[in-house]
């Protein structure tokens, strides 16, 4: 992904949104911020035809 600019997180309204994308479909994220850095990994799951899993409600 490109330089990390926004994050927004609302856990009540189900929004994630990186850099003004959604990504409320991802299957998991790690933020962290070490020595003035901040570094965002995003995780997606997909089986093993391809198709792309969604997270569990």
């Amino acid at each position: 992904m490109e330089e990390l600019r926004t994050v927004e997180l609302d856990v009540q309204k189900g929004v994630f949104n990186v850099n003004g994308i959604d990504l409320s479909n991802v299957s998991g994220f790690s933020l962290t911020f070490d020595k003035g850095l901040f570094q965002l990994e995003v995780t997606e799951r997909f089986s093993a035809d391809g198709t792309k899993m969604r997270p569990e409600n």
